[in-house]
C-alpha cells in the first residue's frame, strides 16, 4: 500500500500547476520516500498546525544539489524543486496524505502578502 494518498485537490494541483506527466510522476515517487513529520521550519519544509510541507526533492537531491553534484544537469523548465508538497497525517491510516501542490512562485507570492514588510 502506498505510504502517500493525494486528495482530488492534490490532483487537480498536479494537472493545472505542475502540468508534465514526467514531472508528476516524479513528484509522486519522490512524496513516496520523502514526507515525514516535520518539527522545524526551514525555507525546504515546515509545519503550521497539523499541515505539513516539503519542496518536492527526495533528501538525496537536496544533498546532491546543495553539493552541486547533481549526477546530470537539469533540463530546461521546471524541476521537482520548483513544487512544494502540502500534506497531513493520514488518520486512522499510517502514511500522509498530499492537500496542495504549489509553485515556488505561488508560495513566495503568499508569503509576500503574509509579510509586506519582510518581517
Amino acid at each position: 500500500m502506498p505510504r502517500v494518498s493525494w486528495s482530488k485537490t492534490a490532483q487537480g494541483d498536479l494537472v493545472e500547476v505542475v502540468k508534465l506527466p514526467d514531472l508528476i510522476d516524479q513528484l509522486k515517487a519522490n512524496a513516496e520516500v520523502t514526507l515525514h513529520d516535520v518539527t522545524i521550519v526551514s525555507i525546504d519544509e515546515g509545519v503550521e498546525g497539523e499541515t505539513m510541507w516539503h519542496r518536492g526533492f527526495t533528501h538525496e537531491q537536496e544533498h546532491q544539489i546543495k553539493t552541486n553534484s547533481l549526477p546530470e544537469p537539469p533540463g530546461p523548465g521546471p524541476q521537482v524543486w520548483d513544487f512544494y508538497l502540502f500534506y497531513r497525517r493520514r488518520r486512522p491510516m499510517p502514511g500522509y496524505e498530499v492537500i496542495h501542490v504549489r509553485s515556488n512562485g505561488e508560495v513566495a507570492a503568499y508569503w509576500r502578502r503574509q509579510h509586506p514588510h519582510g518581517e
